[in-house]
């Protein structure tokens, strides 16, 4: 093979990886984003079970049951994200 062609391949290699690199990079600080916002809505809803938690109990137990929900929902998810973050993490790509 002529040295013209192989650069051009090493060329063509290296500018696809760049882009890979690029997407999975921008890929995990927007997951990042999403598990900063789904801690934020754990700790709202903790603030809201305190709140209620001061009202009677008839009147809040159906709403500390949707806000228990709501929080490990958010939970949930923020544990799942963070997973796929430490695999873009574990390829070598710091996010």
């Amino acid at each position: 093979m002529n040295s013209s062609l192989c650069n051009l391949l090493y060329n063509e290699l290296q500018s696809c990886l760049n882009f890979s690199y690029s997407i999975y990079r921008q890929a995990g600080k927007q997951i990042q984003g999403v598990i900063r916002s789904a801690y934020k809505i754990e700790r709202q809803a903790g603030g809201l079970k305190d709140i209620l938690g001061e009202l009677p109990r008839t009147q809040a137990s159906r709403f500390r049951s949707q806000v228990s929900k709501l929080a490990s929902e958010a939970k949930r998810e923020r544990t799942a994200l963070t997973k796929e973050v430490t695999k873009i993490s574990n390829y070598g790509i710091s996010v």
